[in-house]
């Protein structure tokens, strides 16, 4: 009636349960296999021998058949993103994303409610402004300097997005001294200091 548990090489688990039932975690194992949604994806067939026993010691041997399908895994975001641009500048940076699936191509985009103030290279995920930002004249949705947009990695079937905040920091202007004219009508016997 106990569980027995094997631990294959690759780090995949295959617990027996004593009434016959059976768990099989990946456990990562098989990330390399393609999709065989596609038409190009592959598989991997497992086979495991195992005893039966009954309480009288009568055993009997069989064979496991596992076969494992390759599967379609989203594009992940290589970092949590965020990002201050100093106002005056159109270049915000780059984003990245990986996928585990061999032969995908990530590409990239942006939504959300400041996303149509930015621009986005699909192929290596460089974000800049439309129109560079100016600190004083906040041009967000809700005129904090805080812009949010969402990230978008796509392999062509599925998207992965994470929401970032773009801050816009203020260059600090030094603007040059204007001088004013005085006027100034003094009695002559007025002290003045």
């Amino acid at each position: 009636e106990d569980d027995g548990v094997l631990t294959l090489e690759i780090g995949a688990t295959l617990t027996v349960g004593g009434d016959g039932s059976y768990l099989f975690e990946t456990n990562g194992a098989f990330q390399d296999l393609q999709d065989r949604d596609n038409g190009i994806g592959s598989s991997q067939l497992l086979i495991f021998d195992y005893t039966l026993e009954d309480p009288a010691g009568n055993e009997d041997i069989g064979q496991f058949f596992l076969t494992i399908d390759g599967a379609n895994d989203a594009p992940e975001f290589d970092a949590a993103y965020a990002f201050d641009v100093e106002e005056n500048q159109t270049v915000v940076g780059s984003d990245s994303a990986s996928d585990v699936d061999t032969g995908d191509v990530v590409t990239y985009g942006l939504s959300g409610v400041d996303a149509g103030l930015f621009g986005i290279d699909s192929t290596t995920g460089e974000i800049t402004f439309d129109v560079a930002p100016d600190f004083e004249n906040p041009s967000d949705s809700d005129g904090n300097n805080a812009y949010q947009v969402t990230l978008e990695a796509s392999d062509g079937r599925l998207t992965t997005t994470q929401d970032i905040v773009i801050a816009v920091t203020d260059e600090g202007e030094n603007t040059a001294p204007e001088a004013q004219d005085f006027h100034i009508t003094l009695d002559e016997d007025t002290e003045n200091d």
